[in-house]
């Protein structure tokens, strides 16, 4: 019950001080692109280094995973 109250209290506060809905998502938006953005460079990255791993395999005539 106490940790309802804090939260009636803080979401009170945050409906004080007039932080609007479309802020909110504005900044959710802002970090969905920063994650979209993080894990398609880390991907892109990742394939390099499979496909130069491979390209290196084929040309020394072995295969270390399979």
């Amino acid at each position: 019950m106490i940790l309802m109250n804090n939260a009636m209290e803080i979401a009170f506060w945050f409906w004080k001080r007039s932080i609007c809905f479309n802020d909110l998502l504005r900044f959710g938006n802002i970090w969905i692109r920063m994650g979209i953005y993080a894990w398609t460079s880390l991907h892109h990255s990742f394939r390099r280094t499979v496909s130069l791993r491979s390209l290196q395999e084929k040309k020394d005539g072995r295969k270390e995973f399979e």
